[in-house]
């Protein structure tokens, strides 16, 4: 069994205008502030994945719809921001509110519930 190498694991909470701070450390690795845009599909176990190119791949078996969604820096702060698509505030991430992990593969970032 192969297992997953985490860079990251941070606390976050989506706001109420349902809006993710993504951290500065991926921000910074992804050169967001050059490419305004993600894609965000959720997995069969129901975790949130955004990843910041265009997956080529995802597992068949998944049916799992990408969803392309922009990423909004703030001119005060300098926070990314990422507005998560109402089509998808139903998931599983969200499942105890607004409170969740962000889990940092790497290539992909992962959101969980957090109670």
């Amino acid at each position: 069994m192969r297992r997953k190498l985490i860079f990251l694991l941070k606390e976050a909470i989506v706001d109420y205008k349902w809006r993710l701070t993504i951290p500065s450390t991926v921000a910074e690795r992804e050169s967001l502030l050059e490419e305004d845009e993600v894609f965000m599909t959720v997995k069969d176990d129901g975790c949130l994945e955004i990843y910041f190119v265009q997956p080529s791949k995802l597992p068949a078996s998944s049916g799992a719809l990408i969803l392309q969604a922009k990423t909004v820096q703030n001119k005060n702060d300098g926070q990314m921001r990422l507005m998560i698509p109402a089509s998808l505030r139903e998931s599983t991430s969200f499942f105890y509110g607004r409170n969740v992990t962000i889990a940092d593969f790497g290539k992909k970032i992962e959101l969980w519930p957090r109670p």
